[in-house]
């Protein structure tokens, strides 16, 4: 079974792990999983490859919009932005369907805080009812707790009340290798 630490750490490497410190899931955290096998993992150097094939099997919709085109440009570098011994390590499968729904959020919210911007209140809720989705997604009910739903507490009313500060300063990890949106 991959640690919380060991997917935190392939998860930062590969450009951001979880939005408002959402966790992982492991055996135990809540998560309906079966104990991990060793056929439950693969080399790590696969990672790219499987993100991209996890993005175009992705059950949701994404915005079409240049928000969503930069924010898939920026996520499809995180394949470079692994470590130099990447091929050395193994990590759970499901990690690249977690990368998927995060991109799908980075690009929801992404398009919540255009609209936010542009003073767009119809964009923002129709951004606004898409996030609403984000606890439906597999990969999230399968692999991610947020106890309480505190993204949706802390980060999602927030932004839909007119307080878009706290979503905004998630887009850092939406941007692998910047330290903020450009």
């Amino acid at each position: 079974m991959a640690s919380v630490a060991t997917f935190a750490a392939l998860g930062a490497a590969a450009g951001g792990l979880s939005a408002a410190g959402l966790l992982p899931a492991t055996a135990g955290d809540g998560a309906e999983r079966a104990e991990s096998t060793q056929e439950d993992f693969y080399n790590s150097a696969e990672l790219p490859q499987r993100y991209a094939e996890a993005l175009e099997d992705f059950e949701g919709d994404f915005p079409k919009s240049t928000v969503t085109q930069e924010v898939l440009q920026a996520r499809s570098q995180m394949g470079a932005a692994l470590p130099a011994d990447a091929g050395k390590a193994n990590v759970e499968d499901g990690l690249e369907d977690v990368m998927a729904a995060e991109t799908w959020l980075c690009a929801w919210q992404g398009e919540l805080l255009d609209a936010a911007a542009n003073d767009d209140q119809e964009g923002v809720r129709d951004a606004g009812e898409q996030l609403r989705g984000w606890y439906d997604l597999e990969a999230v009910k399968e692999w991610v707790v947020d106890p309480g739903k505190q993204w949706e507490k802390t980060i999602l009313e927030p932004a839909l009340d007119g307080d878009t500060g706290p979503m905004q300063s998630l887009m850092d990890m939406c941007y692998p290798g910047n330290s903020a949106q450009e």
